[in-house]
């Protein structure tokens, strides 16, 4: 099993947002119940979920031309449909996408001296495909808002994000590959959806896992397999670390016998009352009592040639 976080964060531009707001997002998002027109930005390796600012890298001269577009344009809500590929194709088709994504808005275009951009999203809400438009350069889609059907309000999931924000910081304590900066955004991030939706992102899962967890409308649904994934992650770290330690032990007792073994042979070397017959002798019978000749032969064979084992 892999980590279950990615070990570069990519969270440099977290909002934090506050309940209230986040509260006023999905009410927003449930209002939008018109079918809409969007261009669309297919990505790899990542999907995106509602809430969180993550930075994408564009190579593709095809998206690089779409982004410079909406963001130098007049209009001011600057938004696009980002979608995650099947597969790894340079120019997708609608077969090659999944068909629920999320819609976001740019909030910084940066320009890279090897050509390539850094596009800086945040996810506003996720939508469902209707049907993609083609044309000579662009994808285009006319997408259905898909809305969050319930907010993390009631006492119960109050309680389920209680748990997840607690085995999260436990995960991130175990595991010296995650950055401190993980920590210190899961302990501040007070909206609810952000914390759930922000997990979710930064989770080393497939992508067709991934996916998954955006597919669910009910948010409580969400945390709730989100939780029992990091039920499981900590599991396995715990017994990792308890094995790691118990190993990590029995090697510094062998190597502490072995060391002063060294300096009780060093010491019996200047008094003259060294014998390597006598270590030999030894040797043979600590073999024999732990059943380990074999191995004592070859150790024999390599550093006491002139004895017949």
């Amino acid at each position: 099993m892999e980590n279950i976080f990615i070990e570069e964060s990519e969270s440099d531009f977290i909002p934090l947002l506050s309940q209230d707001e986040d509260d006023n997002i999905i009410n927003e998002t449930n209002s939008k119940n018109k079918n809409k027109y969007i261009n669309i930005l297919y990505v790899r390796h990542i999907v995106l979920f509602p809430f969180v600012v993550t930075t994408l890298t564009i190579s593709n001269n095809i998206l690089i031309e779409l982004l410079h577009k909406i963001y130098y344009s007049n209009k001011s809500d600057k938004i696009v449909g980002i979608l995650t590929q099947k597969n790894k194709i340079e120019n997708p088709t609608e077969k090659d996408l999944y068909t629920i994504g999320t819609v976001s808005k740019i909030l910084k275009l940066l320009k890279l001296p090897n050509g390539n951009i850094t596009v800086i999203i945040k996810g506003i809400y996720r939508f469902k495909i209707k049907k993609i438009i083609y044309n000579k350069t662009y994808l285009k889609a006319e997408i259905i808002p898909l809305c969050e059907e319930k907010s993390l309000s009631d006492k119960e999931s109050i309680a389920l994000i209680a748990a997840i924000k607690e085995i999260t910081i436990k995960i991130i304590q175990k595991n010296p590959n995650i950055p401190s900066e993980t920590n210190f955004a899961i302990r501040n991030i007070e909206s609810y959806s952000l914390l759930i939706n922000f997990i979710a992102t930064n989770m080393h899962l497939s992508i067709d896992n991934k996916q998954k967890l955006l597919e669910y409308d009910n948010l409580k649904k969400r945390a709730m397999e989100i939780f029992r994934i990091l039920n499981i992650e900590y599991q396995y770290l715990k017994l990792k670390n308890d094995i790691q330690s118990r190993v990590r032990n029995d090697i510094d007792q062998q190597q502490r016998e072995y060391f002063l073994h060294q300096e009780i042979k060093a010491i019996q070397e200047e008094l003259g009352d060294f014998s390597y017959e006598k270590e030999f002798n030894e040797l043979r019978l600590k073999g024999k009592k732990k059943n380990g000749l074999k191995k004592l032969k070859n150790i024999l064979k390599k550093n006491y040639v002139n004895y017949n084992v």
